[in-house]
């Protein structure tokens, strides 16, 4: 089943309509949708996004710096809140506005996945990201830069609060290395002509590309540091089984 909007502006862009659960059910809505920077949507994008979809919230997980330097469209009537995953500017998820020369400071991406599972600030700006998806009244949609690493983890904590087996969390996860990325080819372009070092060059495009180890990587996290996923999303998300029950009834069929 194809998920993706088709959006001119924002490609990498999908719901969630049709997964299956652990019970036999599947997702019967198309309320929550997952994406990448709200910044270049054309009238046609947003009469999908705003209008079909009927978006009334954008939680955008991206920091400061890169809210200011790429803003998000603003549309009459949808409530735009920023969230950002880390408080900090973190090289790897936003290197789109470093400089090349800090290439080499960019970390693993399994440690990057584990530190939104395992720092505490991290967390509590999850908490505060599900506060607003599990409570909303209206159709949401969260992103952050790539749509691939932030924006993955909720979407993959989310699927897992309605109860959606891993192995099609993570297939959904890597839905995103089938959307063309300029950002890749012309950031892979650019390290090829600064460095003249393919490995240098290579060593960006995990930027752009999701790999089953990275997501592995938060999932380990909350199985060696939180007594699994249940738990985590019980004590660290602060959402109940009875929630839980509730949103399955709610958005499962």
């Amino acid at each position: 089943m194809d998920r993706n909007l088709e959006l001119k502006g924002a490609k990498n862009t999908r719901d969630f309509f049709g997964l299956p659960t652990k019970d036999g059910r599947t997702i019967n809505t198309k309320a929550f949708v997952r994406t990448c920077t709200l910044d270049k949507l054309n009238k046609k994008d947003r009469a999908k996004l705003f209008g079909e979809y009927g978006i009334k919230t954008i939680i955008d997980l991206r920091d400061v710096y890169e809210t200011e330097e790429k803003p998000d469209i603003k549309v009459d009537g949808v409530e735009y809140i920023n969230i950002p995953i880390f408080t900090e500017t973190t090289v790897g998820v936003s290197f789109e506005k470093k400089s090349l020369s800090m290439l080499s400071e960019i970390p693993s991406y399994e440690i990057i996945y584990a530190r939104m599972i395992n720092e505490e600030g991290c967390r509590e700006h999850l908490r505060s990201v599900f506060d607003i998806i599990v409570n909303s009244n209206s159709p949401v949609v969260w992103h952050c830069s790539e749509g691939k690493d932030r924006c993955g983890i909720v979407s993959a904590l989310w699927l897992s609060i309605l109860g959606v087996p891993y192995d099609e969390i993570m297939k959904d996860y890597m839905l995103t290395n089938d959307v063309p990325s300029k950002n890749k080819a012309r950031y892979y372009k650019l390290v090829l002509l600064a460095t003249r070092d393919k490995k240098q060059a290579d060593a960006i495009l995990p930027l752009f590309e999701a790999h089953e180890s990275f997501l592995d990587s938060a999932f380990n996290a909350i199985d060696e540091n939180f007594g699994g996923i249940d738990s985590f999303i019980e004590n660290e998300l602060g959402i109940s089984k009875e929630k839980r029950i509730e949103l399955q009834n709610k958005y499962l069929a």
